[in-house]
């Protein structure tokens, strides 16, 4: 009895390791975890921020405030060979001969972007990094980034690449007026974080496999491009 019970605690935590929202949350943990080095009185960290964005809203994984810049950081926690070049929509998974594309990270987090310096307008113009942090899991292929404001790099190299940066730009008493803005407009409860997931599913225009509720992607296979389930080969939901 006690083998079974066993075997099924084992079976069900390898699910949840393979469901999409559990592999984010593990890489927002390590991301966390090496931003806890930064000492405390040179750098301020924020987590997971939910900031109003045009009509809606946009949710932020990490952002790092410092004398030298702002650090707005989108954690990827994925496996396999990425391709990609700064300017396409789409980039490319590839995990042995199954290929996937997947937004463009820098897009996405230029959202992140766009939305803090609209809060920020009145105070601050200094420079923005966008950082897109992925898990020793993806080997980058042929990524081409040209932006010197965009590093696209492993979790492993996130501290030393922060840390990089020596040139102060603000006042520390200014770095603390930005966060108290950024975390006073941050929008706080459950309903508000369920209203921003389905703000996600109507823009997706609900590209959300209904078997499982991953995400639909586009894929490449055989006779073209197609969208099925990115939860593959778990799911193998395919959109008719």
């Amino acid at each position: 009895m006690i083998v079974i019970l066993i075997a099924i605690c084992f079976v069900t935590l390898l699910v949840s390791l393979n469901n999409p929202s559990v592999k984010g949350s593990i890489g927002e943990w390590q991301v966390k975890r090496r931003l806890k080095g930064l000492n405390e009185e040179e750098y301020i960290v924020l987590h997971d921020l939910l900031l109003p964005y045009e009509e809606g809203t946009t949710q932020i994984d990490h952002v790092v405030l410092s004398t030298v810049g702002i650090f707005v950081i989108e954690t990827k926690n994925y496996k396999g060979w990425i391709y990609g070049k700064e300017k396409q929509k789409y980039w490319k998974q590839v995990i042995y001969k199954n290929k996937y594309n997947f937004l463009n990270p820098i897009m996405q987090n230029f959202a992140h972007l766009t939305a803090i310096q609209t809060l920020l307008k009145e105070m601050y113009d200094g420079p923005y990094y966008s950082i897109i942090a992925f898990s020793s899991e993806a080997t980058f292929k042929n990524l081409e980034i040209s932006s010197d404001h965009v590093r696209v790099l492993y979790i492993s190299g996130l501290f030393k690449t922060i840390k990089s940066y020596e040139q102060k730009v603000i006042l520390p008493y200014r770095v603390k007026q930005i966060a108290k803005i950024l975390i006073n407009a941050n929008i706080q409860g459950k309903e508000s974080r369920k209203v921003h997931v389905r703000e996600i599913k109507t823009k997706l225009n609900m590209d959300i496999c209904p078997r499982c509720k991953s995400q639909l992607i586009t894929r490449t296979g055989k006779y073209g491009d197609f969208k099925g389930c990115s939860n593959f080969p778990k799911c193998r939901y395919v959109l008719k």
